[in-house]
């Protein structure tokens, strides 16, 4: 590999062509295979992810991560921020059946099996994130050292019956105005 192949930063890309109309449904995304990737899907698993899942919530939680200048506050107290909200979460009222098995499912941490290599993983995302992501989310953004961060984001933003994107803001917000 060049020089210039280490250093070129890839971004998370649509299979739709770039010309297509803006997304109104599940939509494909395609991410090169990379050992990178495999580690994370291979943490993912071992923490009770499906590749699609550890996708969603990783692509999530480096949307949360660019948006932390919204609130005009560095990365890491950010994350830091996040992190304590995140482990002193509790329901903000009773949750409908799905949610509290999606929780408890996220709690339990009962290893899947990691998918086998393939030259590219494809999943189906929302609209909501591809628009955010498409173009701004480096490749790079997943990997095996953010996994259980993101699960722990997703957990505390489920009990409020919030996205993650919705709940990290609204606590960086609550905290910065504090």
């Amino acid at each position: 590999m060049s020089a210039q192949a280490h250093t070129e930063e890839r971004h998370l890309r649509l299979l739709s062509p770039a010309q297509a109309p803006p997304p109104t449904g599940i939509e494909r995304l395609t991410i090169p295979s990379s050992p990178r990737l495999d580690r994370f899907l291979q943490a993912a698993a071992q923490a009770g992810l499906s590749a699609p899942e550890a996708v969603r919530l990783g692509v999530e939680r480096a949307l949360v991560v660019r948006d932390t200048q919204l609130v005009d506050l560095d990365v890491e107290s950010a994350r830091r921020m996040l992190r304590r909200a995140a482990a002193a979460a509790r329901p903000s009222r009773p949750l409908c059946d799905e949610a509290a098995a999606y929780v408890r499912g996220l709690s339990a941490r009962r290893p899947v099996q990691a998918p086998p290599e393939q030259e590219a993983l494809e999943v189906e995302l929302p609209p909501n994130l591809l628009t955010r992501a498409h173009g701004t989310v480096p490749e790079i953004a997943l990997h095996d050292g953010i996994v259980e961060e993101m699960i722990g984001w997703e957990r505390a933003a489920r009990m409020e019956g919030r996205s993650m994107s919705e709940w990290a803001l609204k606590v960086l917000a609550a905290r910065r105005a504090a």
